[in-house]
């Protein structure tokens, strides 16, 4: 595997309520050469641990669409509740609707990868995140990664009209191939 991160410099903070992902998360990131992870087992946790460490990379096993993980995710970028509010943070779920994506983007999620994943699918977004650049834009208070200006309106729209966008299976089609093409968010299907 060639890569421009050491891994082994990492320090992740995983984060997943079911033990059995949070543990196969634990697993890949091992067998990609990380050093060092601590696995929180809630949000709350995840928060405590989070104050408490130098992390340099967040991996969550969660859902989009929660509204405790919305905070969860704002309260990462904060930089008056963060030391490092321009932390990456990758998301892996099962759930990889258009909306749930979008929300996660507008929560302030660096990338979203879907459920399964492979160790070497990590490691190989793991590397692009953390050897690429991000710029981080501030939006309604909230500090989140850039999106590229044909995606930017995406995160403006209403919830409502999401759902309708990605009822439609021609426009969910252009904007998951859209959203899967901009370094921010990858959709792996």
């Amino acid at each position: 595997m060639s890569t421009h991160t050491e891994f082994g410099a990492l320090r992740i903070l995983i984060v997943d309520s079911d033990p059995v992902m949070s543990s196969l998360a634990a697993f890949m990131l091992t067998s990609c050469g990380v050093q060092y992870f601590r696995k929180a087992g809630s949000l709350q946790d995840a928060l405590t641990d989070f104050a408490s460490g130098q992390f340099n990379l967040v991996l969550a096993g969660c859902t989009p669409l929660d509204e405790e993980f919305d905070r969860f995710v704002v309260t990462l970028r904060d930089p008056e509740t963060s030391d490092t509010p321009e932390v990456p943070i990758i998301v892996y779920t099962a759930l990889t609707t258009l909306s749930a994506i979008l929300k996660a983007a507008r929560a302030g999620v660096s990338l979203v990868l879907c459920k399964p994943m492979s160790a070497k699918s990590l490691a190989d977004h793991i590397d692009a995140i953390m050897s690429t650049p991000v710029r981080f834009e501030k939006k309604e208070g909230t500090l989140r990664p850039a999106w590229p200006p044909h995606l930017a309106g995406l995160l403006e729209a209403k919830p409502a009209l999401l759902v309708a966008v990605s009822d439609n299976g021609e426009d969910e089609e252009q904007l998951s191939s859209a959203v899967a093409s901009t370094s921010r968010m990858v959709v792996e299907i």
